[in-house]
C-alpha cells in the first residue's frame, strides 16, 4: 500500500467548502457560509479567499485580515477556479463603505483597526502586536512619503514569508531618499520574491526612476517614462530588463 498524505486531501477539499460557503453567503445565510469557510481554512490555511469571506462576514476581527496578507499571493484564486467574484468591504470614513479585493485595500483595513485614523502615519509603539501590523505602519509611512520612517520600521523586521513586500518598500524608500544602489538590490530581491501585480508595478517605476538616476549622472541619451504600469513593451522597462538581467516571466 502506498501512503496517503492526508494534509493534501484535506487541502483540496478546500475549494469545494470555499463554493459552498459562497453560495451560502450569496443566500444569506451567514452562518452556514461561515462553517464553510472556517472548513476551507482549517484544510488549507492558504485559501486567501476564505479567510476574505470570513471578513466579508465579521470585518472587525482583524486576525481574519492578518490572514488575507499573509497568503496574499493566493488572494483571487478561488474566484479564478470558479469564475466568480468575492469582495469585502471596509469603512475608510464616513458612510460609504470601500470595496476590499485587493492586498493594498487589506493593508488600508487593518490599518483603521490597528491606528487611530488621526495618528496612522506618526510612529506608534505597536510592541506586543503581530509582526505584519509594523509591515501595515510601514506602508502607511511609505504611503505618506516618510521614507526614512518607514526604513526604520523595516530594516529590523523578521517576517520571512513577507520578505519581498518589505523589499519592495524598503528599497523604494531608499531610491526616493537617494540610496540608489541599496535601494535596487532589495527592489531587485522584490520582483523575485512573492509580491503581487500591483506591487510589481511600484518595483518597477522605482527601478526606472534609479536607473535613470544612474543614465543622467553617466551622461548617457535615455529615456524613461513614469507611467504604471510598465508593460513588455515600454522601452524603459527593457532597458531595465536588459541592464539588470532580468527574465521576461518577471514582466
Amino acid at each position: 500500500m502506498y501512503p496517503v498524505n492526508n494534509s493534501n486531501l484535506l487541502a483540496a477539499t478546500s475549494p469545494l467548502s470555499w463554493k459552498m460557503g459562497l453560495n451560502a453567503f450569496e443566500a444569506g445565510d451567514l452562518a452556514e457560509a461561515s462553517n464553510h469557510w472556517h472548513t476551507a481554512v482549517k484544510n488549507d490555511c492558504g485559501n486567501a479567499d476564505a479567510w476574505l469571506g470570513l471578513h466579508a462576514i465579521d470585518p472587525g476581527v482583524d486576525d481574519y485580515l492578518l490572514q488575507v496578507i499573509e497568503h496574499g499571493g493566493r488572494l483571487g484564486e478561488m474566484n479564478k477556479m470558479f469564475n466568480c467574484q468575492l469582495n469585502s468591504s471596509y469603512w475608510p470614513g464616513g458612510h460609504t463603505p470601500a470595496q476590499l479585493a485587493d492586498i493594498g485595500d487589506a493593508y488600508r483595513a487593518l490599518a483603521l483597526i490597528e491606528v487611530d485614523a488621526t495618528m496612522q502615519y506618526q510612529a506608534l509603539d505597536l510592541a506586543g502586536r503581530h509582526p505584519l501590523t509594523d509591515l501595515v505602519q510601514a506602508r502607511l509611512l511609505f504611503e505618506a512619503g516618510s521614507f526614512g520612517a518607514c526604513i526604520a520600521i523595516l530594516d529590523p523586521l523578521q517576517l520571512p514569508e513577507m520578505q519581498g513586500n518589505i523589499d519592495l518598500l524598503a528599497g523604494a524608500s531608499r531610491v526616493a531618499l537617494g540610496e540608489t544602489e541599496a535601494g535596487v538590490d532589495q527592489l531587485l530581491n522584490a520582483m523575485g520574491g512573492n509580491i503581487d501585480e500591483a506591487g510589481k508595478d511600484i518595483a518597477r517605476s522605482f527601478l526606472i526612476d534609479a536607473h535613470g538616476e544612474v543614465a543622467a549622472e553617466e551622461d548617457l541619451s535615455v529615456e524613461f517614462t513614469e507611467e504604471l504600469p510598465c508593460t513588455e513593451s515600454d522601452p524603459a522597462w527593457e532597458e531595465i530588463v536588459s541592464a539588470y538581467g532580468l527574465p521576461s516571466a518577471e514582466r
